[in-house]
């Protein structure tokens, strides 16, 4: 840690001291500053607000690097000590996959440079310290982190422009290139049907396939390929269907739906009942769509079926956007702070807590207004006594801010945002 050559050997110490206190208290609430530095970027750079999954990982990063950097201002750690967090190396990558400006990724380190020195300044204002000692803390801190930052910068860009000729080299562009043109309103139905040899006449059912961070990279392309073909198989389509890999975790997919009166529903419900490797890609599904009008809907239905999986996080095989209430919860969700804070006053606290016993006292009030408040039909679909589904009910409504005829929507919405996205929501 860089101190001048005129100060004392006691102030010294009392400046290091001063600057391992700051950083042990940003470190003590590392997940906050994370959580709010993540939303200021993504507000600010709009490149970087565009993918659910580009969303998630950008998190990882941030709390990578801030954690290098406060572990390293905590234990007076220079440079040499430094190595690249891995999530920040795999955002790298995956901005490169997405063709997200560089720029972009340059923007996010500064703006997150300029985010912590302005916490670290108010947490070093918030604790006792003569006022030399706090202006030469201030300035050790500030040449750490402008020295992280420059270091950081410099990798991760190379890193990316590395990915970016590497993605576009092995990317199949003709392919990908065809069918975002269709999906933009740019494209011609000869040109994706001449190219990528899937016909765009008849109806579709899209899906989105990905994976984790730990199972992005190796065989991806393979896996997706091969959960979309047993899908399509499932479903009986009468042609292979179309796969294009999005990024190293994502690919879309389209499958061609036989004419016929297939229940579809049932179909992808029973494959949610089948165990799955840990690894294997999960899949979001629109809905059939018809030509090529349908295939652009169901895609991008499928994109929000994605959107509230990644959210919610409940690890099913296939989500499926025409799943009641899903559509619903995918407007809802475009702000999932301002959507909790909305869960917890329409709901309550006890209500809407992440609970067992609040898991089913919710999932009872709202297959019972489901149910057009009929407590029969409750229990013949909760296999449970009808006195069962009163009692449950009957708690479920005491713990409510406001009694449920006030606005019976706000209740059910509410209800069916925990249902999808829980614990990202709850109290």
């Amino acid at each position: 840690m860089p101190t001048p050559a005129d100060i004392s050997p006691a102030s010294a110490e009392a400046v290091r001291t001063h600057v391992a206190a700051v950083a042990a208290h940003l470190n003590a609430r590392l997940a906050d500053v994370v959580a709010q530095m993540r939303t200021t970027l993504a507000s600010r750079i709009t490149e970087l607000n565009n993918e659910p999954s580009l969303i998630e990982l950008l998190g990882s990063s941030i709390e990578g690097n801030v954690d290098t950097i406060l572990h390293a201002l905590q234990h007076d750690i220079g440079g040499a000590g430094f190595e690249p967090p891995a999530a920040a190396i795999e955002y790298a990558r995956r901005l490169a996959q997405w063709g997200v400006p560089v720029n972009a990724l340059v923007r996010a380190y500064r703006l997150g440079q300029q985010f912590l020195l302005d916490r670290a300044f108010e947490t070093s204002m918030s604790l006792a310290a003569p006022d030399p000692v706090r202006m030469e803390a201030h300035r050790v801190i500030v040449d750490s982190v402008f020295d992280y930052i420059d270091w950081i910068s410099q990798r991760v860009v190379a890193v990316y422009e590395t990915e970016r000729e590497s993605w576009l080299a092995d990317r199949e562009n003709a392919r990908l290139d065809a069918v975002l043109d269709l999906l933009n309103g740019k494209g011609s139905v000869d040109v994706v049907e001449r190219v990528t040899g899937y016909r765009l006449r008849g109806r579709h059912l899209a899906v989105v396939a990905w994976v984790g961070e730990s199972a992005v990279r190796g065989d991806r392309m393979r896996r997706f390929t091969t959960t979309i073909r047993a899908l399509a198989a499932d479903v009986d389509s009468p042609a292979p269907p179309l796969v294009v890999g999005r990024d190293g975790a994502t690919a879309w997919g389209w499958i061609q739906i036989p004419p016929n009166d297939t229940d579809l529903a049932v179909v992808l419900d029973r494959i949610n009942t089948r165990p799955r490797t840990e690894d294997a890609p999960l899949l979001a599904a629109g809905a059939i769509g018809l030509d090529a009008a349908g295939f652009v809907t169901s895609h991008r239905q499928a994109q929000r079926a994605h959107h509230v999986a990644v959210l919610g996080g409940r690890g099913r095989t296939i989500e499926r956007y025409d799943d009641p209430g899903l559509a619903v919860v995918d407007l809802c969700a475009r702000d999932p702070s301002a959507l909790q804070a909305w869960v917890l006053t329409v709901l309550g606290p006890q209500l809407a807590a992440d609970t067992t016993h609040a898991e089913r006292l919710r999932t009872t009030l709202r297959v019972y207004l489901a149910c057009e408040r009929s407590l029969s039909a409750a229990a013949a679909v909760m296999t449970m006594h009808k006195n069962s589904i009163r009692y449950r009910v009957d708690n479920a409504e005491k713990l409510l801010p406001r009694p449920l005829s006030d606005d019976r929507l706000a209740v059910e919405v509410a209800l069916t945002a925990c249902q999808w996205l829980g614990a990202r929501i709850l109290a």
